[in-house]
């Protein structure tokens, strides 16, 4: 009787513990000052790459394997980002002078590293007066890699556009 007392105790505390331990490895990491800076950074590499035509800036902030997705394209790894990347400097190279900004950026910790939200907005600054052309956020998941923190995925998504009334 006595053994089975033993044994009904030594299974309980092994269920505790693999129970507590399958928890904790569920736990989202925290994230230091430094992540948070670092992944912010993310986002203005990000955009200056884009508005001042940097192809090695803009790709630096994707992980190896990182994916952009906006609308219904999706760009897998660097060489599609870059082939994606090129494409487009050489469709806009005689658009107007184009800024990206964002703005209410959320980084929260996951398990797997991190996810951020970002709104977006792009300014045509070739006039006077900057003129709001898009609108949109980006829901983002980050890796930290021996580089430090990138971007593993991207989804653009932009607002609706009302038509323009007369």
């Amino acid at each position: 009787m006595r053994k089975l007392g033993v044994l009904i105790a030594v299974a309980g505390i092994g269920t505790v513990v693999g129970v507590g331990w399958g928890f904790a490895q569920q736990q989202e990491e925290e994230l230091s000052a430094k992540d948070y800076i670092e992944i912010n950074q993310l986002y203005a590499r990000y955009n200056q790459g884009v508005d001042l035509r940097n192809a090695e800036m803009w790709l630096g902030v994707f992980a190896d394997d990182g994916i952009f997705q906006f609308r219904d394209e999706k760009y897998v790894g660097q060489a599609e980002l870059t082939e994606y990347r090129m494409r487009t400097y050489a469709r806009t190279a005689n658009g107007p002078d184009i800024r990206h900004w964002n703005g209410s950026i959320v980084v929260t910790p996951t398990a797997d590293g991190a996810a951020g939200r970002a709104y977006w907005i792009m300014l045509d600054v070739s006039s006077p007066i900057p003129t709001e052309v898009a609108s949109g956020h980006y829901d983002d998941l980050f890796v930290k890699t021996q580089e430090g923190w990138r971007i593993k995925v991207r989804t653009g998504y932009s607002d609706p556009r009302p038509p323009l009334t007369q």
